[in-house]
C-alpha cells in the first residue's frame, strides 16, 4: 500500500507524513521492515539528492526526496523504538536476524541455501523430487522466477535513472537478500520466510519493467500462455489428489479420544496440535534448559502458565521431521516432572501422563520473569 501512494500521488507535503506514520505502524508490527522498507526508501532519496546536486541543482528543488528520506528514518526510528519500549508484559517478537555470522567460510552455504530458497518461495523448488507430474509443473514454474530475476536486473540497470518506487523496490531486494545470506537465519530453507517479499517485490518490478517489452517480442506471448495454461493444469491436477491429513494428526485425534485437553512438548509440537485441534487440546511450549526443561518464553499466553487458574498432566515427546526439531530429552523431562503414572506409545510420539498438575513443577507455583503475553 505504501509503495502505491508513494507511486500514484504527486509531490505534495503531506506524502511524507503519509510515509512516515505508515512506516512507523508497519515497523512496529514487524521490524523486518528496516530492511524492506526504511533503509530502501532512505537509500534511493539520498541517491537521488546527490546525483541531482551533482548535476548542478539546488537541494532546495529535492525537497520531495529530502522529505521521503527523513520520513523514513522518522518513521521507522519511531517505530523501532516504540516495539523496543513496549510494556514487559505485552508481547515479543522474532528478531528480524538472530545475528550476523562471525566467518566468512560460511558463506557459499548461505548462499546456497537462499538460492534454493527462491526456488522454494518461486513455486519452483523441484530439487531432489521425484519425476512426475508434480515436479513437471514445479520445474515450470521456473519461468516465473527467470522473469522476477529480470525484471530485478532490468531495474538495477537503470537504477537512479527513471522511478522511485522501481528504486526502492529493488533496493529492497538487494538489501533483503543480503541481511539474509550474512545472518544465522540462512542455515536451513524453510528460514526462507525472512525474505519472503523478494518475491512480490521482483514480481512487480518484472510487470511493471518487462510487459512493453515481453509483449513486443513475437510470439513470446502467446508461449507465456502458455507456461500459464500449464500453471492452471498443474492446478487442478494438485486439487484432484487425495488430501493430506494435517501434520501431527494422528497425535490430535489421539489425545482428543483419551480426554487428554491440557498438556506440555516442544514449541513446533505445541503450536501445531494447538492450531490443528483449534485449542480442544492445548500444548504448551516447553525448551530444555541445562539438565531440566523451562516454558518456552514465546507467542505464550501469560494466563496459560498459571497454575493457579491452569493445569497439564502430560508431556508429549516427538522425534524430528525432515528440518524441523523434534522435542526427544525425556532425561530432562523425568528430571523436572519426574516418573509418569502412564506412558504411551502414538505412532511416533511418545505419551507421558502424570497424576498432577506438571504446571506447578515447572516453576514452582510463581510465574517465570519472562513469559510474554501475546494479545
Amino acid at each position: 500500500m505504501l509503495w502505491l501512494i508513494v507511486d500514484r500521488a504527486r509531490p505534495r507535503w503531506y506524502v511524507p507524513v503519509v510515509v512516515a506514520v505508515v512506516l512507523a505502524w508497519v515497523t512496529f508490527a514487524d521490524s523486518l521492515v528496516l530492511f524492506i522498507g526504511v533503509l530502501p526508501l532512505a537509500v534511493v532519496c539520498a541517491v537521488r539528492v546527490l546525483r541531482a546536486v551533482g548535476a548542478g541543482q539546488l537541494v532546495k528543488a529535492q525537497w520531495y526526496e529530502l522529505g521521503l528520506g527523513a520520513a523514513a528514518l522518522l518513521g521507522g526510528g519511531a517505530g523501532w523504538l516504540a516495539l523496543n519500549h513496549r510494556p514487559a508484559d505485552s508481547f515479543a517478537l522474532w528478531p528480524t536476524t538472530a545475528h550476523i555470522i562471525n566467518s566468512p567460510a560460511v558463506l557459499p552455504q548461505h548462499v546456497k541455501i537462499a538460492l534454493e530458497g527462491l526456488l522454494l518461495l518461486g513455486g519452483a523448488d523441484f530439487l531432489g523430487q521425484p519425476a512426475g507430474v508434480t515436479t513437471a509443473v514445479l520445474v515450470l514454474h521456473l519461468v516465473g522466477v527467470a522473469l522476477a530475476g529480470l525484471g530485478v536486473l532490468a531495474a538495477l540497470a537503470r537504477f537512479s535513472r527513471r522511478d522511485l518506487v522501481d528504486d526502492v523496490l529493488v533496493t529492497a531486494v538487494v538489501v533483503n537478500l543480503a541481511v539474509y545470506i550474512l545472518s544465522t537465519d540462512a542455515v536451513a530453507v524453510y528460514f526462507s520466510r525472512e525474505m519472503a517479499p523478494v518475491l512480490p517485490f521482483a514480481a512487480v518490478l518484472a510487470g511493471r519493467l518487462l510487459a512493453d517489452r515481453v509483449l513486443a517480442i513475437r510470439l513470446l506471448p502467446a508461449a507465456l500462455a502458455l507456461v500459464l495454461v500449464g500453471y492452471l493444469g498443474g492446478l487442478g491436477y494438485e486439487l484432484t489428489q487425495p488430501s493430506v491429513p494435517a501434520q501431527n494428526q494422528q497425535l490430535a485425534t489421539w489425545l482428543e479420544a483419551h480426554h487428554l485437553d491440557r498438556g506440555l512438548s516442544g514449541y513446533w509440537q505445541a503450536n501445531v496440535v494447538t492450531l490443528a485441534t483449534k485449542e480442544q487440546v492445548r500444548l504448551l511450549q516447553l525448551r530444555v534448559s541445562g539438565q531440566r526443561v523451562v516454558p518456552y518464553d514465546w507467542e505464550v499466553k501469560l494466563s496459560w502458565l498459571d497454575p493457579r487458574h491452569n493445569s497439564a498432566n502430560f508431556v508429549v515427546l516427538a522425534p524430528p521431521v525432515a528440518e524441523y526439531p523434534g522435542f526427544t530429552n525425556s532425561k530432562a523431562v523425568l528430571a523436572t516432572f519426574g516418573t509418569p503414572a502412564h506412558e504411551y506409545h502414538v505412532g511416533a510420539y511418545q505419551v507421558l501422563v502424570y497424576t498432577k498438575n506438571l504446571l506447578t513443577d515447572l516453576h514452582g507455583g510463581s510465574l517465570p520473569a519472562s513469559a510474554r503475553l501475546v494479545q
